[in-house]
């Protein structure tokens, strides 16, 4: 799943970012354009990077916690704060690559989620270690939703089980929205 993600993310990259780039490069230069579309070039030009960014390889020199907390903190704004405890108490290094890749896969789906549908102020993140497993709490006091099949719930529970780990779900409306994650 990882690598065919990659390779997508590549394609985006290098054929519609690009291309689109080019077009927009073209577009500056004549004065009849209007600044609206310009601008609107510009956003989706940033959004389809930001979408191969979001897919691309994690470089081995950068420490994996970096790329977690950026993550996290790419959520944390005026609407929504975000607390984290223990995330510097796992020892990353000792985790699986692939392990890494699919928790921060998993944890970016919870955290859109809950950026678009939630209207969440509070998400609580909490990781700890027992025994040989790490455990993942997510919970936010957002509006909840129904936990019926084909929510968007299918791909972290897919990714999670691909490296042999457990993911539930738990919520009720106006009551938030809890994910326990064990790997």
């Amino acid at each position: 799943m990882y690598d065919t993600e990659s390779r997508i993310s590549k394609q985006i990259h290098d054929d519609v970012s690009n291309d689109l780039f080019q077009v927009m490069t073209k577009l500056e230069s004549k004065d009849q354009i209007g600044k609206d579309l310009k601008n609107e070039l510009h956003t989706l030009y940033y959004r389809t990077r930001d979408i191969s960014k979001e897919h691309s390889l994690m470089h081995e020199d950068y420490p994996f916690i970096e790329y977690l907390g950026e993550l996290i903190e790419s959520f944390n704004d005026a609407n929504s704060s975000i607390l984290i405890k223990g995330l510097s108490e796992i020892n990353w290094v000792k985790i699986s690559e692939i392990k890494r890749i699919t928790i921060y896969k998993v944890l970016q789906e919870l955290l859109i989620n809950m950026r678009k549908h939630s209207d969440a102020s509070l998400v609580v993140l909490i990781f700890k270690k027992q025994k040989n497993k790490m455990l993942i709490s997510y919970s936010d006091n957002g509006v909840g939703c129904d936990l019926k099949k084909n929510t968007g719930l299918h791909n972290p529970e897919n990714r999670i089980q691909s490296i042999n780990g457990i993911i539930s779900f738990e919520s009720e409306h106006n009551k938030g929205f809890k994910s326990k994650i064990s790997v």
